[in-house]
């Protein structure tokens, strides 16, 4: 089953705006149907001029507001979505929605055969939450299957599911975080699929806060093990743990501390296309990886699947010679709407593409001066690792609960310096980041 319909933040701007008006209000878009998410990067709204009719109760519209669409999507092998609002009514399909989405797929099946229609209903009220039901289908008399979930992802993220919460957790242990965001707000961090990527001092110490927030899922990513010089920082393990894979590590934490997630375990590195497959499905991820080719997938990841990426990043440069050391450290949001890690010269990608070659052509071009040496080791402080993660992890909750302007998308924190900054980078003209394009 799909499980998700992902949108872009800017779309719920438009859905609530529309819920506070009096008669009911469609669009429609190309989307990319995923085997566990629909992704649309921006709903067209109908004209005025092509509804015949339109009441609080009821659309009729003309096919010149999805026909044009509707081939795009059969060129392009995407499919098509129609969503409109139920205002002041339950989001529910009504029968004369079920006879219209009928009929719209028929017509869709005789003039682009094979493309899939995703309906949904927004309802609610214009100051939110706002309230769903959306189903897919491709055939005009088939079942059609439902989805549970919506998320919009942007400068906040948004996540909607019309699952029961998990109960089998007593409130009373997220009583602390219950007086700070409310019994809803507790039950929104459940709704989350989070993902962390890079198990080390940064991504094991994100892991565990999601971990004791109460997030529904998490899912952690790491290729390595726990090693003896690993232990200074990574959160969670023990000395009889070296040898041992770091997300077995963390899946135990997650049983120990017991706080109703569900984990899912992956060994392996994000570059590899079925881990990212996996990935697509969540809701956020903690880039915690120091490899750019890592960076330089989950910053597409991001775009493509209308996801929130929180990339992390700590650099302690050795100065010598008795000098002072610098500690740069930086979280930057990473979402529709706001600039890449490409845009931000956050990734080199001459340096993305050697870490991608096998270690005897990495060696030889090393020699030969065309790369620099990517396995030194980097120097890592716990404490600097964990302050990082902390305001990781805070972003986030800032960003669902608007505890804070959604203006700066990153912050650079300076440890030497005591300086602590943000900014809010433009995208590059031209580049992929800012395309409304699937």
């Amino acid at each position: 089953m799909r499980s998700t319909l992902a949108l872009r933040h800017e779309d719920r701007a438009a859905v609530l705006s529309a819920l506070g008006e009096k008669n009911e209000t469609a669009w429609f878009a190309v989307c990319a149907p995923g085997r566990s998410t629909v992704v649309c990067h921006r709903l067209r709204a109908v004209p005025e001029s092509l509804y015949s009719e339109r009441r609080p109760d009821r659309l009729m519209i003309g096919s010149a507001a999805w026909v044009p669409l509707a081939r795009d999507a059969a060129k392009r092998g995407l499919g098509l979505l129609f969503a409109h609002t139920h205002p002041r009514h339950r989001a529910a399909f009504s029968p004369a929605d079920d006879a219209t989405e009928r009929t719209l797929r028929r017509d869709l099946n005789n003039m682009a055969p094979g493309v899939e229609l995703t309906s949904a209903v927004f309802a609610g009220g214009a100051d939110g939450p706002i309230e769903f039901a959306a189903r897919s289908g491709r055939l005009p008399d088939a079942d059609t299957r439902p989805i549970a979930r919506l998320r919009f992802a942007g400068r906040e993220l948004h996540v909607c599911d019309n699952r029961p919460c998990n109960g089998e957790v007593p409130a009373a242990f997220f009583d602390r975080q219950i007086r700070a965001f409310g019994a809803d707000g507790q039950a929104a961090l459940s709704r989350i699929r989070a993902g962390v990527v890079g198990l080390g001092g940064t991504g094991s110490a994100t892991a565990q806060q999601l971990l004791r927030l109460g997030v529904g899922h998490l899912c952690i990513v790491d290729d390595d093990v726990v090693t003896d010089t690993s232990l200074t920082r990574g959160w969670g393990s023990r000395r009889d743990d070296i040898g041992r894979p770091k997300t077995e590590v963390i899946r135990r934490l997650a049983c120990e501390i017991g706080l109703g997630t569900t984990v899912e375990a992956v060994n392996g590195r994000c570059t590899e296309a079925g881990i990212l497959e996996r990935l697509s499905a969540l809701d956020v991820i903690f880039g915690c990886t120091d490899d750019h080719a890592g960076r330089i997938k989950l910053n597409r990841l991001a775009y493509g699947h209308n996801i929130a990426l929180i990339d992390c990043g700590v650099l302690i440069t050795d100065a010598g010679s008795g000098g002072r050391s610098r500690i740069e450290s930086r979280v930057t949001w990473v979402a529709p709407g706001s600039a890449c890690l490409l845009c931000r010269g956050r990734i080199d990608p001459a340096i993305a593409a050697a870490e991608t070659l096998s270690e005897d052509e990495r060696e030889r071009r090393r020699q030969e001066g065309y790369i620099p040496n990517l396995d030194e080791p980097q120097p890592a402080v716990i404490s600097y690792t964990t302050t990082i993660s902390g305001m990781a992890v805070s972003e986030l909750l800032n960003r669902m609960f608007g505890l804070a302007t959604p203006d700066a998308t990153e912050t650079v924190l300076k440890f030497e310096m005591r300086k602590l900054s943000h900014n809010d980078r433009r995208a590059r003209c031209g580049c992929w980041c800012v395309s409304d394009n699937i």
